[in-house]
């Protein structure tokens, strides 16, 4: 499982372990310009969102089309 699964699936744990491991918490995928931050939104998972964001990923990251993590919850429907 990748970090940007953890993610989006919601679990801490693992996310928790990615960020102890070193994991680039601001790696943006090549392919859409997503992080993990984004794919947590995406997922409407906060207790992720707020890990992230804790271990200083970049709230101000847009996909390749301009969509930050913000964009992304508000479009799914997400607080």
């Amino acid at each position: 499982m990748s970090l940007f699964n953890a993610a989006l699936e919601g679990d801490l744990d693992k996310v928790n372990k990615f960020i102890a491991e070193g994991y680039d918490v601001n790696h943006v995928r090549k392919k859409d310009g997503a992080t993990a931050l984004i794919y947590a939104a995406q997922g409407g998972n906060n207790d992720v969102v707020g890990r992230l964001i804790a271990a200083d990923a970049n709230v101000n990251q847009a996909m390749n089309d301009g969509r930050t993590s913000l964009h992304i919850a508000a479009q799914e429907g997400h607080d």
